[in-house]
């Protein structure tokens, strides 16, 4: 929610991550899960619901009534916030069949219009929506996040696909529990220049004993 970038941005945060989705009528908007259920007073699944009707619910009051009547974000919203606090948003796009490429291309369109183009950081756990953001902006930052527990970590397959992103003048990155990174494989990155996203640091004592070489880190949802 706006509520909780606000809550970071007061916090002294730089960036923050968060998840898109698309509404029945193809309204992009800041939310986890494929439903409303957990998170508001509504229920169904957001490819379902218009963006007048999710806008009609609550998505505050789950966590506290100091949030009651808090609106879902549009993806709009949510880059204008970035553009005005200077924010640094990392943007995961979320795994669903009915997302195509004129979407995500949508989604860039959005940022440019902001002038935010060199100022946001997209990634998914989809490889191919890599690819095809690679194709729709050959400089931004890209990135792809390994499936968690069931991750063998950064494999030779991993580093095969991060090549693959690279254009020559973008950035690309892999985001992965920080355990389950190796020296070598550290190293490697290092050399080969694939930035580190940490997923799974929940405290400043976690952050200052990582690398330097990581670039940002996520608490595991």
């Amino acid at each position: 929610t706006m509520a909780a970038f606000q809550s970071a941005l007061l916090r002294g945060y730089k960036a923050v991550e968060t998840d898109v989705q698309f509404t029945k009528d193809n309204v992009p908007v800041i939310l986890h899960d494929s439903t409303i259920n957990r998170t508001s007073n509504g229920s169904g699944r957001i490819m379902d619901l218009t963006f007048d009707e999710v806008r009609q619910y609550d998505f505050g009051s789950w966590k506290s009534e100091a949030y009651a009547d808090e609106k879902i974000p549009s993806f709009q919203e949510f880059i204008e916030f970035c553009k005005e606090n200077s924010v640094h948003p990392y943007i995961e796009l979320k795994k669903d069949a009915s997302t195509n490429y004129e979407d995500i291309q949508g989604l860039y369109e959005i940022v440019c219009a902001e002038g935010m183009q060199q100022n946001v950081s997209w990634f998914s756990f989809d490889y191919d929506y890599m690819l095809w953001m690679k194709e729709i902006a050959p400089t931004a930052d890209i990135g792809i996040v390994l499936p968690g527990k069931a991750s063998l970590g950064i494999t030779e397959d991993v580093f095969g696909k991060l090549e693959n992103l690279k254009t020559g003048i973008n950035t690309v990155f892999v985001s992965d529990y920080a355990r389950k990174i190796s020296p070598a494989v550290l190293l490697r990155c290092k050399e080969e220049e694939i930035n580190l996203v940490a997923r799974d640091i929940t405290s400043v004592e976690e952050w200052y004993a990582l690398d330097p070489y990581y670039r940002a880190a996520f608490a595991d949802a």
